[in-house]
């Protein structure tokens, strides 16, 4: 199986700064900038300052309403909705808008983060994310779930992709942190390959050492301890 190492660099007072990236063994926390030359590149984490448009999916009213406050409190726009059903419709108008405007669809765009709850009445998180997924293979997504391991295996199993996790409960404004912290979303999407070596070996006790792994790793990038 092919590993990567990643090492991140966190300069006082400033966003981490990922300074490698390639097969994987370890992360290691380092505390000058270094360059590793099997890398080719370092990749620095940047929090986006800019508004964002975020779509969010939660069924719990309260959950729903701090989590949107806190996202509007830097400026961001949100779309809230308390279903699966009503957040593809929303995506899906929004997914025909882009078309009628001939923009393309991207990382970021229509919505720079889809949020989603993983357990809701009705169309799930996990259905949702298949559909999104289907309309734009590129759409950033942020599973928010209790049961993050078992979350992560549906997401690399069923949806053949690393998903950004955040466990509940959270506080608003560690959901802040992760939505604005873009370039880790982008080193999330690195990790497609490992799902997909997941995939192409027997379920077992291998694989589910892998996932373990997997879930450190996505935690050490989105800086969760």
């Amino acid at each position: 199986m092919s590993s990567f190492n990643i090492t991140v660099y966190k300069p006082l007072g400033y966003s981490p700064v990922v300074c490698g990236f390639f097969t994987y063994n370890s992360i290691k926390w380092v505390d000058s900038l270094s360059y590793e030359p099997t890398t080719n590149a370092f990749y620095p984490i940047l929090m986006q300052s800019t508004q964002m448009r975020i779509l969010l999916a939660e069924d719990e009213l309260y959950s729903l309403d701090m989590c949107a406050q806190a996202l509007e409190s830097r400026g961001h726009k949100v779309t809230g909705t308390t279903n699966g059903d009503d957040c593809l419709k929303v995506y899906s108008n929004a997914i025909k808008e882009s078309a009628a405007k001939k923009e393309e669809l991207s990382f970021h765009y229509p919505f720079d983060a889809v949020i989603l709850d993983y357990k809701m009445p009705g169309k799930d998180g996990k259905e949702v994310a298949k559909e999104i997924i289907r309309l734009n293979p590129q759409q950033r997504i942020i599973f928010a779930s209790a049961y993050v391991k078992e979350t992560l295996m549906d997401s690399v199993r069923e949806l053949n992709q690393v998903t950004e996790l955040i466990q509940k409960p959270f506080e608003p404004d560690v959901l802040v942190d992760l939505v604005e912290n873009v370039q880790s979303a982008r080193l999330v999407r690195n990790l497609k390959a490992l799902a997909g070596q997941i995939n192409d070996r027997d379920n077992g006790e291998s694989s589910d050492k892998q996932i373990r792994v997997l879930l450190e790793t996505l935690h050490k990038i989105q800086g969760i301890e």
